[in-house]
C-alpha cells in the first residue's frame, strides 16, 4: 500500500477479524498499529461481513463471476481530523480465484477531509466561511451547522458555514431607496 489514493490509513484484516497488515502515510507498521482506529469501526466491519454472508447465501458454489463490491463508509474523527473509513470486503479477482476461507479477508481504508474538501463543498454549494468543527458547535451563533455522526449515532463533528441572508443584502441595497419613497410620499 501506499498513499496513493489519498489514503492517510490501511489496515488489513484476516477471515477472522484480526489484523495482519497495517500502513500509515506509506510507511508499513505492525499489524496491530491501528487497533485503536479499526477498533471504533466495529459497525461498517460487522455490516460488511453480513453482506459478504448474504452474497454467499445466494451464490452457494463459487461462480466464476464478478459481484458489486461489498463496501461500507463512516466518518471518524481521530486526533484532530475528519476522516473517512471504509470497510471493504477482498473478492477474488476477475472470478479467477477462489477464497481458502469461508470468509474473504477485510481492507480498511481511511482518508483524511483535509482543509481542501471543504474548499470543495463551499464551491460546490456557493457556502460562505465553512470549516469542520469537532463535536457540536450549534452553541455557536451566526453560523448554520450540518452534524456529522457516526454508526452509533454520535454527533463527532459539524459542518459550521456563514449562511447567505439575501434579505439582509436587498433591505441594504433597496432601503435608502425606499426611505427616499416613503419620505417624499409624506
Amino acid at each position: 500500500f501506499t498513499t496513493a489514493g489519498g489514503f492517510e490509513f490501511a489496515t488489513v484484516l484476516d477471515a477472522n477479524d484480526r489484523p495482519i497488515y497495517a500502513m500509515q502515510d506509506g510507511a508499513d507498521l505492525p499489524a496491530h498499529a491501528l487497533d485503536d482506529f479499526t477498533g471504533r469501526l466495529g459497525a461498517i466491519v460487522q455490516d460488511a461481513r453480513r453482506a459478504e454472508a448474504a452474497q454467499q447465501a445466494l451464490h452457494p458454489t463459487p461462480a466464476y463471476q464478478l459481484h458489486n463490491p461489498i463496501q461500507y463508509s463512516t466518518p471518524i474523527w481521530r486526533d484532530g481530523h475528519l476522516y473517512v473509513a471504509t470497510a471493504t470486503v477482498v473478492g477474488p479477482d476477475f472470478g479467477h480465484a477462489r477464497l481458502m476461507h469461508a470468509r474473504a479477508p477485510l481492507v480498511i481504508t481511511a482518508r483524511d477531509l483535509d482543509e481542501d474538501f471543504p474548499a470543495v463543498f463551499a464551491s460546490r454549494y456557493m457556502l460562505n466561511g465553512i470549516h469542520l468543527h469537532d463535536g457540536d458547535s450549534r452553541p455557536e451563533v451566526g453560523e448554520a451547522h450540518a452534524p456529522i455522526f457516526d454508526p452509533s449515532g454520535a454527533e463527532i463533528a459539524t459542518l459550521d458555514w456563514q449562511p447567505q441572508t439575501p434579505g439582509t443584502r436587498l433591505l441594504h441595497a433597496v432601503g435608502p431607496w425606499m426611505l427616499g419613497l416613503v419620505a417624499s410620499l409624506l
